[in-house]
């Protein structure tokens, strides 16, 4: 719910992206997004720290929500590292005052503690951008080593929860699109 109240708060803001101002928005996003993956991939956590907005949510694909505090907390004790990380954004739009990437993301998981360490996994991740700052607000990764964490009902719950919304809100605004972008 938290995320969805931050999603909310985001597209009724006043700075709102004007249709002239949408295509340099993303391009600044995809390229902050780029810095980041790169970042991830060498085990350095600079950008990743200056892009997670405080307020950030996580919905992992462990099937839980972190605050972007938590993921941050969980890379520099090295319960999450990536040996390889990297994202094809198939989508980009605006929303209000977000920008929302859309895409895939291929992850090889290192260290002693994680699930399919050494195994390239490929899900889907969607993230919302707010404008200030471009800061990331949320984000979300799926894929096929979701099926090892069973989803409980309160959990499923939750997540059809948020992604309906989300949906709710990016349907009730103008989407400006952006296709091909990569």
């Amino acid at each position: 719910m938290g995320a969805t109240l931050l999603l909310s708060s985001c597209a009724t803001g006043p700075a709102r992206i004007t249709q002239s101002e949408s295509a340099n928005a993303i391009e600044q996003v995809v390229a902050l997004n780029e810095r980041m993956v790169k970042s991830l991939s060498r085990g350095d956590l600079s950008v990743l720290e200056r892009v997670m907005a405080p307020e950030a949510r996580v919905n992992g694909p462990n099937n839980k929500v972190a605050t972007g505090h938590q993921i941050l907390e969980r890379f520099r004790n090295g319960a999450l590292a990536h040996s390889e990380y990297d994202r094809k954004i198939e989508e980009a739009y605006v929303s209000g005052d977000v920008v929302v990437l859309m895409g895939e993301e291929v992850v090889v998981m290192r260290g002693s503690n994680q699930a399919n360490v050494g195994e390239k996994m490929r899900r889907r991740f969607t993230s919302a951008w707010r404008k200030n700052n471009w800061a990331m607000a949320a984000n979300c990764s799926a894929g096929d080593e979701c099926r090892q964490y069973p989803l409980t009902e309160l959990a499923a719950r939750r997540k059809l929860k948020f992604w309906r919304q989300a949906t709710q809100l990016l349907n009730a605004v103008p989407i400006l699109r952006k296709s091909g972008i990569e």
